[in-house]
């Protein structure tokens, strides 16, 4: 359970589903990420992520995407449950990031009971 000094860090943003809609949005949000960011979350270099592979991910995935006061998407984190694993991944703009919103998304994850086990 977060802490009230977890959620104050995050105060002006809402966590929601991802839905087909928000593709645009989030390659947008991909442009804006470091290609360090990039390779954290796909474990491989990438330049672009267009909207036919966006749309895949979120087909293959349950998304929740994160939104800033100003409806920008600033953040993601996707789960693909499989039988007794889960495979889990979390992508926040590098300007949003050290604010608490990866351990939100950790948190309201399907998978969270493997994402904060120990050694998980």
């Amino acid at each position: 359970m977060l802490g009230t000094a977890e959620w104050t860090k995050v105060r002006d943003v809402a966590l929601r589903p991802a839905t087909m809609a928000a593709v645009d949005a989030l390659c947008a949000m991909h442009r804006r990420c470091s290609q360090d960011s990039l390779y954290r979350r796909y474990l491989m270099s990438t330049n672009e992520i267009g909207p036919a592979s966006m749309r895949r991910l979120l087909t293959d995935t349950t998304t929740t995407v994160v939104e800033a006061a100003d409806g920008q998407l600033v953040g993601m984190g996707n789960v693909c449950l499989g039988g007794p694993d889960a495979e889990a991944a979390l992508l926040v703009e590098d300007g949003w990031q050290r604010r608490g919103l990866g351990v939100c998304l950790a948190c309201l994850s399907p998978a969270k009971r493997w994402l904060l086990a120990p050694g998980g």
